[in-house]
């Protein structure tokens, strides 16, 4: 049972990075569009 914990954990901050980053994209083209 420890180990699915974990293996929740690991995917939880996975997904979580992974938004983070495309948000950090999103963002950046967006502003490179504002100031083009």
């Amino acid at each position: 049972m420890k180990a699915v914990e974990i293996a929740r954990k690991d995917i939880a901050v996975e997904l979580r990075s992974k938004s983070t980053l495309n948000l950090m994209i999103l963002f950046s083209l967006v502003t490179s569009m504002m100031f083009s």
